[in-house]
């Protein structure tokens, strides 16, 4: 009975809004393509989802495009998420470095669920769903996200004369959601940047999902703001530590605070990586914030590529589990 409940809330909430009107602080589920709030990629969420300002490798397309301008190398990256219940999500993301002209990548994410039962009410049955419930066959919910990103240097952009270490990003995304018959198309985009103080220090900001749904709701619209920093060395030379924090406002509820802290030991050509981060959300209890992640750096026959877990609690609702790996090329 609780999971079949779960299973029907989640679905509805990240497949189509509330009958409720969209607005701030509106209240969960009255956007449209609540499912995009859900952070990608194992090394962010093992981290607390703290990194707009991080946002160094191909999970920029999703986090903050203007971390694309600091690539050095095409990058792939696939994940698959253990969501709530039986809900899963698929993610794919690619970037690629284009020197001086900055960086471009693109994103492919998937969430499914199959299998939910479809409950009548009658306070005459009695039956194994609870009295008055009844199962009356299933239904199903699905919604997938396309984005693509570029990022740029500001001087580069501007033809300063003076260089500037600051970078600019933009992102254009199309959403679908579907649950049972009902369907609803949205188009927005992003706009961010990120400033590189020095080795040690960074900072971004990112505009996410800045658009609207064709059953006219908005899509979730979201302010990150986030300081990082970097330190090197601290027990060997090619050592590197990661402290992160962001400020999270998101249009239909209340702000929220992430930290996140990534520590990486290099170990020959590869390296180990050890993540944890707590993210101060509502309703869900203390534990619920909690992340922690691992990863791994290794090379394998001239392939370069990173193996990443991230476990995510969610309190009452469950646990949730991610699995990623990226291709350095």
């Amino acid at each position: 009975m609780r999971s079949t409940l779960l299973a029907t809330a989640l679905c509805a909430a990240s497949a189509l809004p509330a009958a409720a009107g969209t607005g701030f602080f509106s209240g969960a589920g009255t956007t449209s393509a609540n499912f995009e709030k859900i952070g990608v990629g194992a090394r962010p969420t093992g981290m607390g989802d703290a990194f707009v300002a991080v946002a160094d490798d191909v999970n920029a397309v999703d986090w903050n495009p203007a971390g694309l301008a600091s690539l050095t190398e095409t990058q792939l990256e696939f994940m698959h998420a253990r969501w709530m219940v039986d809900v899963a999500y698929e993610h794919f993301a690619y970037a690629q470095a284009l020197g001086t002209s900055g960086g471009v990548g693109l994103s492919f994410g998937w969430i499914h669920t199959s299998g939910v039962a479809r409950v009548a009410y009658d306070p005459t049955t009695n039956d194994s769903l609870g009295s008055g419930f009844t199962n009356i066959g299933e239904v199903g919910g699905s919604g997938f996200g396309f984005a693509f990103a570029y990022g740029n240097r500001l001087d580069t952009l501007m033809k300063f004369k003076q260089p500037i270490d600051i970078t600019i990003g933009l992102a254009m995304k199309v959403a679908a959601e579907r649950l049972d018959d009902q369907t609803d198309y949205g188009v927005g985009g992003a706009l961010s940047m990120l400033w590189l103080v020095n080795d040690d220090v960074s900072f971004g900001m990112a505009f996410l999902n800045l658009g609207a749904g064709s059953m006219g709701y908005l899509l979730p619209m979201t302010l990150k703001i986030g300081g990082a920093l970097h330190k090197n060395g601290l027990a060997m030379a090619k050592d590197k530590l990661t402290l992160a924090g962001d400020f999270v406002g998101f249009i239909e509820t209340r702000p929220a605070f992430h930290l996140g802290a990534e520590y990486r030991w290099a170990l020959g050509k590869g390296a180990l990586m050890i993540r944890l981060g707590y993210r101060f959300v509502e309703d869900l209890g203390f534990m619920a914030g909690l992340t922690m992640g691992v990863g791994v750096d290794v090379a394998l026959g001239g392939l370069n590529m990173m193996l990443d877990y991230a476990y995510v609690q969610m309190g009452d609702l469950g646990n949730t589990h991610r699995f990623g790996i990226t291709l350095r090329l």
